[in-house]
């Protein structure tokens, strides 16, 4: 039956038992989910799923499809008359709600453990990834089977980097002892060419990231040091993965950044062409600064008020989000013009504080194939899947151990993510389909 649609004044929202508003409802979804484009009126006192059985009765869906929906591009995550009044729209003009398909449910399998606590997760492809421990090994992963074991350290592997290079694994991790290494192996049999060592960090080398292209790995210390290796002419010579048995020669950067004043957390490149020749750092003195590399120069410093453990940037290059001990995750714009001119005067606004987690934020991940997704991992043993039009709650969230600290995330693919813990376990996290992916 074709539904009737009746159209009368507005009520009073503050009385939203009695309260109706007219709204248009619309999509982007196949034709098959697009209800008629005439106005409805609605009880103002629905929320989500309210107006999800509302578009399934339209429709004339036996089976329910769950949707959620937007408002001023904000997840609705509150009854139409209390977001209408928050937002200080009134009722006399109708509203326009955009629905999309809501967010599959994520089913948790634990694929691995190590000896000791998981530090951090790389992806390689859809398919395959390495992880980091604190029992100083580097661990590659295929089809979520752990193929092979590298050795690096006797110190904990803080922070890790690794992509494929030409068929090989190119691998730069930072360890507990101040080392920075970089090396490849073969993926099929784990065996490794000689090895990189740098022993600039005076402390703690906490985290490395390569340069889009790999020719650069910068790392980060306790010392407050960020440094730029070359890392461009790394030997392809095979050897036993037993670290004993591995040739290393003496590493010595390019150039030594000393501008933070207390330890590094993070460091990202920049993610698009407009910035590749950026490096941008978080620490302890509550700073992000951001790195002209050729110059080895600091262009812009910008102060957060508190420490970013992680950072991570958004797939357009011009917005990031940072992971803080509080349990919110921040979402930064980078303003004042051109991001490939970043000077001084370019300014930094916060676009959204997320209160994501009841304990520290160990690492946020933008999803590297949605503008507006993050998945966040938290000491309080959850993993939260946000969205930045959802600023107030998590789209979902995934308990993965309660008497774990959850330490790290990876994006796999933009349905299938993998997470460490301090229990030692590695555990990927996949979501449903939804009924286009059916």
């Amino acid at each position: 039956l074709k539904p009737i649609f009746v159209f009368f004044a507005a009520m009073d929202l503050d009385n939203p038992e009695e309260a109706q508003v007219e709204v248009y409802l619309k999509t982007n979804l196949p034709a098959k989910y697009a209800v008629p484009g005439d106005p409805v009126v609605v009880p103002a006192r629905l929320a989500r799923y309210g107006l999800s059985e509302l578009v399934n009765h339209i429709l004339g869906f036996e089976t329910p499809v769950p949707f959620d929906f937007l408002v001023h591009g904000e997840f609705l995550r509150t009854s139409l008359s209390k977001y209408m009044k928050t937002k200080g729209i009134t009722a006399e003009k109708a509203v326009t709600v955009n629905y999309l398909f809501a967010l599959p449910q994520t089913e948790s399998a634990e694929v691995d453990q190590f000896e000791d606590w998981v530090s951090r997760i790389q992806r390689i492809s859809d398919t395959t990834f390495v992880a980091s421990s604190f029992d100083g090994s580097v661990r590659y992963y295929e089809e979520e089977q752990a193929k092979y074991t590298v050795v690096v350290s006797k110190e904990a592997v803080k922070g890790l980097a690794a992509a494929d290079i030409g068929g090989y694994l190119k691998v730069g991790c930072a360890s507990k002892d101040g080392d920075v290494r970089c090396f490849q192996a073969d993926y099929s049999t784990g065996m490794v060419g000689t090895e990189s060592v740098g022993k600039l960090h005076k402390q703690s080398a906490e985290c490395v990231a390569f340069n889009s292209d790999l020719s650069l790995l910068a790392s980060g210390g306790w010392d407050g040091t960020v440094a730029v290796w070359n890392a461009d002419q790394m030997s392809v010579q095979m050897k036993p993965t037993s670290k004993r048995q591995r040739e290393a020669q003496v590493w010595e950067p390019r150039s030594v950044l000393s501008d933070h004043k207390q330890g590094v957390l993070a460091l990202a490149f920049g993610a698009v062409d407009a910035t590749r020749f950026t490096l941008m750092s978080s620490s302890l003195d509550n700073t992000v600064r951001v790195f002209d590399v050729p110059a080895a120069a600091c262009i812009c410093s910008w102060q957060l008020g508190k420490a970013a453990m992680s950072i991570s940037q958004a797939p357009d290059g011009a917005t990031f989000c940072t992971a803080f001990s509080d349990g919110k995750v921040g979402v930064w714009d980078i303003r004042g013009g051109d991001t490939a001119l970043l000077t001084n005067t370019t300014s930094l606004e916060a676009k959204c504080s997320i209160k994501a987690h009841r304990r520290m934020v160990g690492q946020a991940v933008w999803c590297p194939w949605d503008a507006n997704m993050i998945a966040s991992v938290s000491h309080d043993g959850s993993l939260k899947l946000l969205d930045v039009r959802s600023p107030s709650m998590a789209l979902q969230t995934i308990t993965v151990e309660e008497e774990a600290k959850v330490l790290c995330v990876e994006w796999l693919t933009s349905k299938k993510l993998v997470t460490g813990a301090s229990d030692s376990k590695v555990r990927v996290h996949k979501m449903g389909e939804t009924p286009v992916d059916a």
